[in-house]
């Protein structure tokens, strides 16, 4: 059947509409709605055709299944969105829940941590109560110790003398040196020191003590010493010194170092041979145009009361030492090995007689002096044990990493076969 053009036209105008206003896509709405547009669609058409207007066939079929299409695609987007929104409302809660989860992970490790805390914390609280506990027993039973010592006087008698130095075999060098503090005030107590190991040990210890502002330090200067010995002077002097600046909560006093040299002494012909000091000798020149570069070889005795001796009593006289404290250990062998911890020491021109205690005064301070080696009982180990684990560690003489174990003048002193 033929179409005529009136249909031709009518195609072509609705092919048109469609390409500049194309049927717009049926909104979110319900299934109902769709039909309705399809039934009024179809209705629309039926009026076209019972007014003589009649559409063909295949204009309709398009149509229907355009809508239709459309439709299904309308369908199909409302599913595909509101699958979208599901997924996106089950990521939203999964993401809740996981940091839901995290969270309580975090308080329960919080928790557990602060617990670790608490439990560790009052470990620590424990453990530093019972050291506080401890150090208090300590202290405590030190200070009875040292309240017993001081009821200690200076030895009268020999006894006495035997008996205070049994009590001192196995006690701390410190309550030694604070017993002898505490009987003997400045300026009657001094240490003599060549700054070896086991003077420096001393030197240490008396500044923990804070008695170096009552106890001045004595060092022999023969004027024949090794250049690093006099290097260590300046350091020592240094090292004290900056302790006492650098440490607000010292109390050390500063370190008073007397340094003798030998003395020039003359003989004049009236005084039956007794010598007259009329000075001090500066320099090692200075000596040796006195007395001669060899003197030490050809008359040692001479050579050691000149450098050392001499020098030692004047410097004790001039501040009226009662008592003074050496370094000397029974470990070092020869007549030291039977050395007591306290000593008295009759001067040259007295006797040292010992009766039982038969004199009146043994111990005359008119004829002598007190000589305190509170490391008697210590090794050459143990020195050097104390002076490695010093905080701050302590200065000593380079040449002891060379090798030497003892230090004298620089010609009398030898390195040990067995050092390298």
């Amino acid at each position: 059947m033929d179409r005529g053009p009136t249909a031709g036209i009518l195609q072509s105008i609705a092919m048109a509409r469609r390409r500049s206003h194309p049927i717009p896509m049926p909104s979110a709405s319900s299934s109902a709605d769709f039909e309705e547009n399809i039934s009024l669609m179809v209705v629309s058409n039926s009026h076209h055709r019972s007014h003589g207007s009649e559409q063909p066939a295949s204009f309709t079929v398009s149509l229907k299944r355009s809508l239709l299409r459309r439709c299904h695609i309308s369908r199909l987007h409302l599913s595909q969105s509101s699958s979208t929104n599901k997924l996106k409302m089950a990521l939203v809660c999964f993401v809740a829940v996981v940091m839901m989860i995290v969270a309580l992970i975090i308080i329960k490790r919080s928790s557990l941590i602060n617990l670790d805390n608490t439990h560790t914390s009052e470990d620590n609280l424990r453990a530093h109560l019972a050291q506080n506990n401890t150090a208090s027993s300590d202290d405590s039973q030190n200070n009875d110790l040292l309240v017993a010592l001081y009821e200690l006087p200076l030895p009268t008698t020999y006894k006495e003398l035997d008996e205070l130095n049994e009590e001192f075999v196995d006690l701390d060098p410190r309550f030694i040196l604070k017993w002898a503090h505490h009987h003997l005030a400045t300026p009657h107590l001094v240490q003599v020191t060549s700054f070896g190991p086991t003077g420096l040990v001393i030197l240490h210890l008396l500044s923990q003590l804070h008695l170096l502002k009552d106890v001045p330090i004595i060092t022999l200067n023969t004027l024949h010493l090794f250049p690093e010995s006099y290097e260590f002077y300046e350091a020592i002097q240094s090292y004290y010194k900056n302790r006492e600046t650098d440490d607000s909560d010292s109390k050390e006093g500063a370190l008073e170092l007397v340094i003798t040299k030998p003395l020039r002494i003359e003989y004049p012909p009236g005084m039956n041979g007794d010598g007259v000091i009329e000075g001090v000798i500066e320099s090692r020149n200075e000596f040796d145009a006195i007395y001669g570069s060899t003197l030490w070889k050809t008359d040692p005795p001479k050579y050691t009361k000149l450098t050392k001796i001499d020098p030692l009593n004047k410097a004790l006289d001039e501040r009226q030492v009662h008592m003074w404290i050496t370094g000397r250990r029974r470990s070092s062998g020869g007549e030291r090995s039977i050395m007591d911890v306290l000593e008295f020491e009759m001067l040259e021109s007295s006797v040292p007689v010992r009766d039982n205690g038969k004199i009146n005064q043994p111990f005359d301070l008119r004829r002598g002096r007190w000589k305190l080696n509170p490391l008697a009982y210590w090794t050459y180990e143990q020195v050097w044990d104390y002076i490695r684990k010093q905080h701050k560690k302590l200065p000593y003489n380079v040449l002891y990493e060379k090798g030497y174990t003892s230090l004298g003048d620089e010609m009398t002193t030898d390195l040990p076969r067995s050092s390298n």
